[in-house]
């Protein structure tokens, strides 16, 4: 009630205490907020709008309104089943479900993996005594998959350069040579956004939304973009052509989308980088567990790693080395850049995991259940 009270989702309808979901009434919120066309379906045949967890995380990335919604779904999914299986040694181990997606990325069940709860409930985790957890993340993954699997050499550049999304403002000639991140903030944001919902299948028309421009703005940007990067535009041409006529697209492992002709073509065009990420996490993690490092679990674009504290320092630095083995392997000599800063990656016991999202939630939770001395 509060959620939708704030937002003015109009998605869900209460009877006194009870709270139901609508999907009519989700796809007129979609319509209300240009992003009816956009969004895909469940199936060629289903007229319902794909809602699961990861597919949210992906829009929720590109069109920030739908974060509160996506966080509102994600915990009221767990509540009713809050227990996951915790062995005696305060370990919480259950199946990660490799290659449970089109995609082949692992689909946890989100009721049994502390890493798939809500944010703010992630910081109940902790390393043992005298250990840390270490969460090593790939940097804009997706984006720079793209650019190497298209071969596309101004998208390379743009991602070599660490900013990528300031690249590509700048290419565009919508941002100063002098830009960065601080003096232009918002503007990446927005660069980010269209990088990433052009990705998803995004049209003029959702962008306008998105960034709340005029729908001749939108064209222009979206006219700039494919101007920036043609050979990514042709290579997910490429990509479509190759579904409909081959009935199947696959990756560099051999990961396939079979009956590709019959999948939504904005899915079809985002599948190789999408599936090849996922080749290349499975590929760190084998050469980090080769390493003699402990992986905790491995999700879509990133591994949690438990060592000794003495230790995590250089293994933050073999994790980013087998980040770069393992995406050099699989995209022609392209190396993926990781995050080494360790006061955003590494936390030593006792300090809890912090997801940095949601901590004044988590807080809150800690003194209601009277804990107040594990709140953050």
């Amino acid at each position: 009630n509060e959620v939708e009270h704030e937002h003015r989702f109009g998605i869900y309808s209460t009877q006194g205490d009870n709270v139901s979901f609508s999907y009519s009434r989700f796809d007129e919120f979609l319509v209300r907020e240009g992003l009816y066309d956009v969004w895909e379906r469940t199936s060629s045949r289903s007229s319902k709008p794909r809602l699961d967890k990861d597919y949210l995380k992906q829009m929720a990335q590109f069109f920030p309104r739908l974060e509160p919604f996506r966080a509102l779904r994600k915990l009221t999914a767990s509540l009713p089943t809050l227990d996951p299986p915790i062995g005696t040694d305060g370990r919480n181990r259950t199946s990660i479900r490799a290659f449970a997606a089109k995609t082949s990325r692992n689909q946890p069940r989100t009721r049994e993996m502390l890493m798939c709860f809500p944010g703010w409930l992630r910081s109940v985790m902790r390393a043992d005594p005298g250990h840390a957890l270490l969460y090593a993340d790939l940097s804009s993954a997706e984006f720079g998959i793209a650019a190497a699997l298209s071969g596309d050499e101004a998208m390379m550049a743009d991602y070599r350069s660490g900013e990528p999304y300031l690249g590509l403002g700048k290419r565009m000639g919508v941002l100063p040579v002098e830009a960065t991140r601080q003096s232009h903030s918002r503007e990446r944001e927005n660069m980010k956004a269209i990088c990433l919902g052009t990705q998803y299948g995004m049209g003029h028309r959702t962008l306008a939304r998105r960034l709340g421009v005029s729908l001749t703005v939108a064209e222009d940007l979206l006219r700039l973009h494919r101007r920036a990067y043609p050979g990514y535009w042709s290579y997910v041409a490429a990509v479509r052509e190759t579904a409909q006529f081959e009935r199947c697209v696959w990756t560099a492992l051999d990961w396939r989308l079979n009956d590709a002709h019959h999948h939504d073509k904005k899915s079809v065009g985002n599948f190789p980088m999408q599936a090849t990420c996922a080749d290349i996490l499975r590929l760190a993690c084998c050469l980090a567990t080769e390493g003699g490092l402990e992986v905790g679990a491995p999700f879509h674009d990133a591994m949690l790693v438990h060592v000794r504290q003495e230790d995590a320092e250089a293994a933050l630095e073999f994790v980013s080395q087998c980040w770069t083995r393992a995406s050099e392997a699989l995209l022609g000599g392209f190396a993926l850049r990781s995050d080494l800063d360790p006061r955003k990656t590494v936390y030593e016991y006792p300090r809890p995991y912090i997801d940095g999202r949601q901590m004044e939630l988590f807080n809150k939770a800690a003194v209601f259940v009277g804990m107040p001395d594990r709140a953050i």
